[in-house]
């Protein structure tokens, strides 16, 4: 009787054990929050944000605007190329990181891998054209071209703004993973430089 009170205690015990650590696990791996900015895109202050870290430095493309300068930048779901600059072809540089006022500034701010965030202009609805050139004109040019072969972004309807390669993004938390397919061409603010490598993130 002993015997059975024992064992009937200790698989009570290691019942309850399982429970917790299943608890716990269920929470944090896998764990996704909808407003976290590290996952996917939020709505936040009338700008859609996601957070990232850039993994290699800049590299250059050829495109009827000029060299545009991409990064590659991991996220939550995986990895997407955005642009960091845009050299036009009369040599003038425009920038997409606040705070950088030329190629060689971005090129050194851009050294090392460090936190990120990007953003556009919006509605709760996603990235409106419309709203977004009052904010960063060079920028919404792209998107409007870019992302949905228009001529400019005056011209994008709203029917066809739900198709914007920037409103799939934060539709779906996913985007195509390189930059010959698809790029986005958010405004980017610069944290802090992780020192000690990718590990862990």
């Amino acid at each position: 009787m002993r015997r059975i009170a024992h064992l009937a205690a200790s698989l009570l015990i290691l019942g309850f054990t399982l429970i917790c650590l299943f608890s716990f696990v269920r929470e944090s791996v896998g764990y996704e929050r909808k407003d976290s900015a590290w996952e996917r895109p939020i709505f936040q202050d009338n700008r859609w944000l996601l957070e990232g870290i850039t993994e290699d430095s800049i590299k250059s493309m050829a495109s009827k605007w000029g060299q545009v300068d991409v990064v590659k930048i991991r996220y939550g779901k995986g990895t997407l190329w955005t642009v960091a600059g845009l050299a036009n072809e009369d040599g003038n540089y425009q920038s997409w990181v606040r705070g950088i006022k030329d190629r060689q500034q971005l090129v050194e701010a851009l050294q090392q891998p460090r936190r990120v965030t990007l953003s556009a202009p919006g509605t709760h609805e996603g990235v409106r054209l419309e709203v977004c050139a009052r904010s960063f004109p060079p920028a919404c040019q792209m998107i409007a071209e870019t992302e949905h072969n228009q001529p400019g972004f005056g011209v994008a309807t709203e029917a066809k703004e739900s198709t914007l390669q920037s409103n799939v993004f934060i539709q779906t938390g996913t985007f195509p993973d390189h930059y010959l397919y698809g790029v986005l061409t958010w405004e980017m603010d610069l944290g802090e430089i992780i020192e000690q490598g990718l590990e862990g993130f």
